[in-house]
Parts: structure tokens; sequence; C-alpha cells
């Protein structure tokens, strides 16, 4: 499942992010998308169609956080539309392209973590984003906070959410999360910039998960683990650190 989302995070510029590094299946309740090739007009509407998120599940017993191995690669993999442009050519089409190197996309997902996309044309629009998240086979479910309403959904027909937009948290720095809860979990996540921020930030920051908690100091982490604390359901600011020396 992909919980697509729109936000401002550079134009022409799309990214995928797999919600684990182990490969996972699910019994959920999949939607069943148009194929790829379908003309956009002809696709199915989503509007109050999508399904849950699968069940989270927790594979936390008998970690030895003193022995974590390394992660075999970092994220983001970056995937320029301009490098690959004689690739595209002989496809016939971005979509061409992405179904015949789904396997392969999503092999490279798996190994890094999340894949950054650049200046690809067909995401440019909410009917484009979802024939992309499609030519993957992805399917959308409704986003694991969709209670909260922090997120509106811009493009119902599509399953296209934006990214927190509220005056009263223009100022609010979102911390780096995990598109979970503690019940539910989109597998994959599929994220867009159609447009540039018009009053500056819109910054969207990706983080190597694997990467950060091996850096972690052991022996805080072995409390952290050892205290059961899997998930945080809030943000952690970390303005205190700009009052720290530099060295």
């Amino acid at each position: 499942a992909v919980g697509a989302v729109a936000t401002a995070a550079g134009v022409a510029a799309a990214g995928l992010v797999a919600g684990s590094r182990r490969q996972r299946t699910t019994r959920g309740r999949a939607l069943r998308v148009t194929a790829v090739d379908a003309p956009t007009k002809e696709k199915k509407d989503l509007t109050g169609q999508l399904p849950d998120c699968p069940s989270t599940i927790w594979q936390a017993d008998d970690i030895d956080i003193y022995n974590l191995p390394e992660p075999e690669a970092s994220g983001p993999l970056v995937i320029d539309a301009k490098d690959i442009a004689e690739e595209l050519k002989s496809a016939g089409s971005e979509l061409e392209y992405f179904v015949a190197k789904r396997a392969e996309i999503m092999a490279q997902l798996q190994k890094y973590g999340s894949i950054l996309l650049r200046n690809f044309d067909t995401m440019v629009d909410a009917p484009g984003f979802r024939s992309f998240y499609e030519s993957l086979q992805l399917n959308p479910c409704l986003d694991p906070i969709h209670s909260s309403g922090l997120r509106a959904m811009t493009d119902k027909k599509d399953a296209v959410y934006e990214a927190v937009n509220k005056p009263s948290l223009a100022q609010h720095f979102v911390g780096l999360h995990n598109e979970s809860t503690f019940v539910k979990t989109a597998m994959f996540g599929a994220f867009v910039c159609f447009s540039p921020a018009s009053e500056g930030g819109g910054e969207f920051i990706i983080a190597d998960g694997a990467k950060i908690i091996n850096s972690m100091d052991k022996d805080v982490l072995k409390r952290i683990y050892d205290n059961k604390v899997r998930i945080s359901v809030s943000n952690l600011d970390l303005n205190f650190i700009n009052a720290l020396p530099s060295q």
C-alpha cells in the first residue's frame, strides 16, 4: 500500500519511502487499481473507496542491540530523468519505463530505504502522480492518521493527500517521523511536489532510519529498547541544539 502525500519538496520531484527494509506480506484489504495504460479520465474514482492501511506488525523481540548489522546501503538513491534520457526514449514513455523497471525499482527501494526521482514529467499533477504509483503496482490506503484531520485529501479521485498545511502550525517544525502509528502502517509512501512553497520553508527531509538507529549510543538505545519504547506519537523538536556549542 502507498500513503500518497503531496508536499513541497522541490518542483518536478517525487520520492518513494519503504516502511521497512524487510519485505513483509499482509492479508490486508488490497484495493485494486486501474491498469497503468488506462486514460486518466477512465480511471476509477477512488473517493470513499480507500481501505485502512495494514495493521502494524511488531517484530521487536530478541533484538541484540549491541550487535546490530551495519546498513547495507544508505538512501536516498537518486534517479534523475536527465541521466536516463536514452532509457526513457527506448522505453517509449516514463510510465512504460516504470512498468518495465518495477521489480528493479522495488528491489532498490528495499536496499536503500528511499528513492528520489527528479525531473520526471509524469508526476506534475495528481492524475499523473496516480499513474506513477499505479505503474509500480502500489495500492493507496487511508492515511494512518487520517482521523486527526491534519492532512487534507486534496484530490480524492486520485487518493492524494496534502502535507500538513495549517496556518496555526506555520511556525511548527514537523520533526522526523515514520508514516505509521501504533495500529496502522503504510508499507510504502510516495511523496511529490507540484509547486514550491510560496512563503519560504517547505523543505522535505529524508533520513535513513536504520542508519540513525545504528549510530545511536548503544547503552541509550538499550534503555529505550528495554523500556519498550517502540513509537513516538509526538514530534521531538530539537531547537535546543542551536544553543549547543558547534564543536
